[in-house]
């Protein structure tokens, strides 16, 4: 004997328009009867919850439960999701199913008017439930599915349902929002606030999309998992949210999506709420246009640079086919959608920060809120990877030319400057470190990585520069062979370069003396690179071989190497560098003498 869930899914697909939930139907008791006894005490009901609650999916269930319990003769269901019902199709629709051949002749022969009076007597007089849907689409709030009727037409309706207070017909309305314009005529102070299931319903619907996604040993780990329990209070029990969110759990770990859910605001009372919001903007936007230009936000983490770091980007990002038709006018309205929403938020850079400066002070950082960033960059995966593919690209291109300008803002010898090539580099460290780690992947270009290198230089952060730096080498040691000639075999051995300075700045000279000698060999076998260029770095790599290796105390080798460099920077003309090494020189010769001599003495003392 089917049980009633089956009962209600062959109601689905026989008598109502909308399909079962995915998932089926789980939990709602208690809100069922709540509902129910609501109506028997006041006979016209507000729905009220935000999107991705459940609302649509209790009322086809409502629909289908009344239907099979006999609650009502009938059951009239409009959906302003779906279009926007005016009172003369609602009057239409409701008279099909209420009166039959000449009856219905005469009722569809009637005047507006008097189809109102004939229809409402009898809707008074008999138990009928009608239930619209949506409503927020009707009034065409924001994000809503945009079916708006003009006052005229919203007041017609009011005045139908308003005659139908205090009759036998029970009529359910449902919206995201208070829908005030219909209060006090209509349903007044019945109101039923629906929120997420309840813990029983919540963890049976997570083991139904979960059972899709992962293994059955994979599942029971994940609902052991302490962290599977917090991100559960996290969701609320909003089943939107739960579905988009679990999901995940096919590639990530409940710690690692709790974690980047929330970020460091992890004791905001508001969490679940923003992050159902967050869910809704996203998934339920009803623009195509504005679902597209959302991703081009993806690949950001953290923060933004709006006033003329997005310009750029978009204007890049308009080279592509899938944004082309886009102008940065609609990319900056749904920015501003986004703000309104609370996604994204702004924040000034301080004048003090910025020492006044009046070209710049109007700079402000746009801080992307964790769970926005996360839910992007979930829908990113899930798009058509050649569309990624270009996505990224445009964003690794971006950020090559920002770090280009960073680095020259923090390579100024005026210290303001200095002080604000920092800042954006802090501000805008996840997104700079996110394009290096494409730039390595592709086997690209590395400038980033020259721009995070000076910035932790100036902070005299150590200990992040040499892991900056190892961490780019390691990556580097699974480039290709054939990448020995050029900028990018250039670089290769500049971050060998910087790693060595990392190493010589900690005292691990032994590690330093290693690194240069790679740096050595590699300038020496790569071609494609102006020669001026290349025998700067080779002068300088000798002359930092000498530094290691005075501090090892082989003063020989220290010589020898400043020599070398020495010889070089003579024939490049480059005097500065030159005079260095010549004083270098001096110092190993003065310390030379001052051991020999130490050691005649001891020899004259025996």
């Amino acid at each position: 004997m089917p049980n009633k869930e089956q009962e209600y899914d062959v109601c689905c697909q026989h008598q109502f328009p909308l399909a079962p939930p995915t998932w089926g139907f789980v939990g709602r008791q208690l809100e069922i009867a709540e509902i129910e006894k609501a109506l028997e005490q006041h006979n016209i009901l507000l729905l009220r919850g935000m999107a991705g609650v459940g609302k649509t999916t209790l009322l086809n269930y409502l629909c289908q439960r009344w239907q099979m319990t006999n609650f009502a003769q009938d059951i009239f269901y409009f959906s302003y999701e779906q279009q926007a019902w005016t009172l003369a199709q609602i009057l239409f629709e409701i008279g099909k199913k209420v009166y039959e051949n000449s009856e219905l002749a005469q009722f569809q022969e009637l005047s507006q008017q008097g189809q109102i009076q004939k229809l409402v007597s009898k809707l008074r007089s008999q138990d009928y439930i009608l239930i619209i849907d949506n409503l927020e689409s009707l009034t065409g709030q924001r994000l809503a599915i945009k079916n708006i009727l003009p006052k005229e037409q919203r007041d017609q309706i009011q005045n139908l349902l308003s005659q139908l207070l205090g009759g036998k017909t029970r009529a359910v309305l449902s919206s995201r929002s208070g829908e005030y314009w219909l209060q006090p005529e209509t349903f007044q102070t019945n109101i039923y606030p629906l929120q997420g299931l309840d813990q029983e319903a919540r963890l049976l619907l997570a083991q139904r999309i979960l059972q899709s996604a992962v293994s059955a040993s994979h599942l029971a780990e994940i609902i052991q998992d302490q962290y599977f329990e917090k991100l559960m209070q996290l969701l609320a029990g909003y089943p939107l949210a739960m579905e988009v969110i679990l999901a995940n759990l096919k590639q990530q770990s409940p710690q690692e999506i709790w974690q980047r859910l929330q970020g460091k605001d992890v004791n905001s009372e508001d969490q679940a709420e923003r992050l159902v919001k967050c869910v809704e903007y996203i998934y339920r936007n009803p623009s195509r246009e504005a679902q597209n230009l959302l991703l081009c936000l993806a690949p950001f983490s953290e923060f933004i640079e709006r006033s003329f770091s997005l310009p750029n980007y978009f204007q890049q990002l308009q080279t592509l086919k899938p944004w082309s038709n886009y102008t940065f006018d609609n990319f900056n309205n749904l920015i501003q959608e986004a703000i309104k929403g609370g996604f994204l938020l702004p924040t000034k850079l301080s004048s003090e920060l910025l020492n006044n400066n009046k070209i710049i002070s109007e700079h402000y950082i746009l801080k992307i809120t964790p769970c926005f960033s996360y839910l992007l960059k979930a829908k990113l995966d899930h798009n058509q990877e050649t569309t990624n593919k270009a996505l990224l690209a445009v964003f690794v291109k971006h950020y090559q030319l920002l770090a280009d300008s960073y680095q020259s803002l923090m390579q100024s010898q005026d210290i303001e400057q200095q002080k604000l090539g920092v800042l954006f580099c802090q501000l805008e460290y996840n997104n700079l470190h996110q394009a290096l780690l494409f730039c390595l992947k592709q086997q690209a270009s590395i400038n980033i990585f020259f721009c995070l290198d000076k910035y932790y230089q100036l902070l005299d952060d150590l200990n992040r520069r040499l892991k900056l730096s190892e961490f780019v080498c390691q990556a580097q040691q699974t480039y290709l062979p054939q990448i020995q000639t050029g900028k990018r075999a250039f670089h290769r051995a500049m971050a060998l370069d910087r790693l060595a300075i990392s190493y010589l700045q900690m005292q691990q000279y032994q590690k330093a003396k290693e690194s240069y000698q790679q740096v050595l060999k590699l300038l020496q076998s790569i071609s494609g690179v102006e020669q001026r260029q290349k025998q700067l770095a080779l002068g300088s790599t000798y002359y930092q071989l000498g530094m290691v290796s005075r501090e090892l105390g082989e003063l020989e080798v220290a010589q020898q190497h400043y020599q070398q460099a020495l010889v070089i920077f003579s024939n490049l003309s480059a005097r500065n560098e030159q005079g260095k090494a010549y004083q270098q020189l001096k110092v190993v010769a003065q310390k030379m003498q001052e051991i020999e001599k130490r050691r005649e003495q001891g020899l004259g003392n025996r």
